[in-house]
């Protein structure tokens, strides 16, 4: 909360706040989807943006959140065990508390920017 007002939106974001994990499962050997919500607060993200995802004694990571813009009450994350923290991710359950700062970084292409224009993307195979 607001130390000036009281009020949620003039936080930090990056003061690390409580999250509970309401499910997770399996989408390959090496992925696995996680459902997060934060504990009493909503969480506005746009496109393009992530977390930093912390496990206190273990570590952090920087997530990229996978679910809409306009999904309410939760967010979504894919995590790719790839290392000590990440695996250390794959072993949490529903119920399990970890910590999240962000989202941090803003869109490269804004909703209001783009939604009358034509977009092309081309990346190498």
């Amino acid at each position: 909360m607001c130390e000036g007002c009281g009020c949620h939106e003039h936080e930090s974001i990056y003061m690390p706040e409580p999250l509970t994990v309401v499910q997770t499962h399996p989408m390959t050997e090496r992925d696995r989807f996680f459902e997060f919500k934060l504990n009493g607060k909503t969480w506005a993200t746009n496109r393009g943006q992530f977390a930093e995802i912390s496990i206190p004694g273990i570590g952090e990571r920087a997530i990229s959140v996978s679910s809409s813009p306009t999904k309410k009450g939760s967010f979504e994350m894919v995590i790719r065990k790839v290392g000590k923290v990440t695996a250390a991710f794959h072993d949490l359950k529903p119920g399990d508390t970890l910590w999240r700062a962000g989202p941090v970084r803003h869109s490269l292409f804004p909703v209001t920017s783009s939604r009358e224009k034509t977009s092309c993307f081309s990346a190498p195979a």
